[in-house]
């Protein structure tokens, strides 16, 4: 179709209705995709036909105060997630059924409201469920050129009439956020902790707190209902140490001791929530588990722009023992041999450490989160994993399979099968079944204290309630990285996408429930090789396939499906099937 432009079309107003009211959509989140953060976000196909050639934006919308209006569009919307990652949320205007000057104050008021907003986005709908006008905000102006959606994101359907960006004038405030405990412990320390819109964070003190915890949680050895654990967190200063650089924002570094063979730590970021001395009140808890790229700086972010502060956030990074990452301390923080932490390992760095597996670090962490003298009200904890974090959380389930926790895994490289069938031929691959890809030798000194067999550790671990989502773009051609060995070659290709279809068709077929996968990649090989019921008691597993997000750890935990994972929605939205575009 002919793309219509303001300078060739006369004006033509269109009446609309002032509702000054703004309403907030659930799970609204910042988005960093590198195309669209939307998990159902819609393709690009155009407009339909046109019956008429008159501009139905409006030129007459006053910039409210401190904006400037920067464009104005008939058919098209700039994406709910941008490559740069500036999209932050957006929310329906309610009772609003087209864009007027009510409409542009209540998206100005929204911007205010948040100091990374420097861009506005109303757009007018037809048609669609989420509402006839939505704010979309941003951190930085976008061009009218990158408007070039011409539907809502597929979960909510319909088509846009238009759409404006308006552009902050002068730079947000460089508002200091600040927030002050003081401990009640016997050691009285004193910690703030302060954030600026600059996405600095500092500690202007460090407190640090040595319990031994009373436990909600019981481990796999632990015949008690209750577990007892020794752990450690130290509020890490950048002033103090000046190679350190500031944490990401709403975060601060703590120094996580999680082996009792060890006085080394890992190295975490958590939020104003979590009590580095002294007791939480919050009752909703995020683990966030970072990839092979070892960000756990992204990956706190990640979920931080999704849930916000509702509750405690905590990002734990095990390093590699030749990384030279941003907060990596050598002669104090635990490491590994590359990423051998995601199949349990025990740490090689610093000089003298034994015995400790990075689940021994999670059974810490799990200890520490049923403390009730610490969190008295703790009732719900998440683990949000992408890429090898997913894989790591998938195994650390199964090993410990009574935690209680929801577990959201997104696109994992690579899976522990529970039998020896695969969805590829395992010719000449010899080790398609070794830990990591399966249940076979070696096992890490962790793993082979509780390696269930094949057929209980599935019954046990499909009981949880687990959330697998996977990307339609997460494909070879997209992003080279990771693992390509012959076990995953096995599990589905070259494609983390195929993998994760297969696996969701393996997983159905042991579950033997009524879930029609005839359509997942490696379904009717799986049947051929005669993959049946396995009658786990219960199957707690769901299911999203991610439509237009790739191996992007921000895209999928900010999509619908992400978002409703990670919050603990009832129902999962509707994806598009296990499509699998080139």
């Amino acid at each position: 179709m002919v793309r219509i432009t303001a300078a060739s079309l006369t004006a033509a107003l269109l009446v609309a209705v002032v509702t000054p009211l703004a309403t907030a959509l659930p799970f609204l989140t910042n988005s960093t995709d590198f195309v669209a953060s939307d998990q159902l976000e819609a393709r690009y196909d155009g407009l339909g036909a046109q019956t008429h050639f008159e501009r139905r934006y409006l030129t007459n919308l006053s910039p409210p105060s401190g904006y400037t209006f920067s464009w104005g569009i008939d058919g098209y919307r700039v994406s709910y997630g941008t490559a740069s990652g500036q999209y932050i949320s957006r929310s329906a205007i309610s009772g609003a059924t087209k864009v007027a000057q009510s409409q542009v104050n209540a998206c100005a008021a929204l911007c205010n409201k948040d100091s990374r907003c420097h861009f506005f986005h109303p757009v007018e709908m037809k048609g669609g469920s989420e509402g006839n006008v939505i704010c979309a905000l941003y951190t930085a102006k976008q061009e009218k050129s990158a408007a070039t959606w011409s539907a809502g994101p597929s979960s909510y359907g319909g088509t846009v009439v238009a759409s404006y960006g308006f552009t902050r004038a002068v730079p947000a405030s460089a508002s200091v956020a600040s927030s002050r405990s003081t401990s009640t412990s016997s050691s009285k320390s004193t910690s703030t902790t302060s954030t600026r819109s600059t996405s600095t964070s500092s500690t202007k003190s460090t407190s640090t707190t040595s319990s031994a915890s009373t436990s909600r949680s019981t481990s796999s050895s632990s015949t008690s209902s209750r577990s007892t654990s020794t752990s450690s967190t130290t509020s890490s200063s950048a002033a103090a140490t000046s190679t350190l650089p500031a944490a990401p924002a709403g975060a601060t570094l703590v120094q996580f001791r999680g082996c009792a063979s060890s006085q080394s730590t890992v190295p975490m970021f958590v939020n104003k929530n979590f009590p580095i001395s002294g007791v939480s009140t919050s009752d909703t808890a995020w683990i966030v588990q970072h990839g092979s790229s070892r960000n756990f700086d992204d990956y706190f972010s990640s979920v931080r722009n999704v849930v916000g502060d509702q509750g405690i956030i905590l990002a734990p990074n095990f390093y590699a023992n030749t990384d030279s990452g941003k907060w990596y301390q050598p002669a104090s923080n635990l490491a590994w041999n590359s990423n051998d932490w995601a199949n349990g390992a025990d740490a090689v760095a610093p000089s003298g450490v034994s015995s400790c597996s990075s689940y021994d670090v999670y059974d810490s962490l799990v200890a520490l989160l049923g403390d009730v003298s610490r969190f008295p009200n703790l009732q719900k904890v998440y683990v949000v994993a992408h890429s090898g974090g997913a894989s790591m959380m998938t195994k650390y389930g199964l090993l410990r399979p009574s935690t209680g926790y929801s577990f959201v895994l997104a696109n994992s490289p690579s899976m522990p099968y529970f039998t020896t069938v695969r969805p590829n031929s395992t010719a000449g691959c010899s080790n398609y079944n070794t830990w990591g890809y399966g249940f076979g030798s070696p096992l890490p000194r962790y793993v082979a204290a509780r390696l269930p067999d094949g057929v209980s550790g599935f019954r046990s671990w499909i009981a949880q309630d687990i959330t697998i989502m996977t990307g339609t773009l997460d494909t070879y051609s997209r992003d080279q990285t990771g693992d390509q060995s012959c076990p995953v070659q096995a599990q589905g290709g070259q494609n983390r996408r195929d993998r994760g279809y297969a696996w969701w068709a393996y997983l159905n077929l042991l579950g033997g429930t009524s879930t029609d996968v005839s359509d997942f990649y490696g379904y009717q090989s799986l049947v051929d090789q005669g993959v049946t019921s396995l009658n786990p008691p219960v199957f707690g597993a769901r299911y999203c396939v991610v439509d237009g997000v790739a191996h992007d750890n921000d895209a999928m935990f900010a999509s619908d499906c992400g978002r409703a994972a990670i919050t603990g929605a009832s129902s999962l939205p509707a994806g598009p099937g296990p499509i699998r575009p080139a």
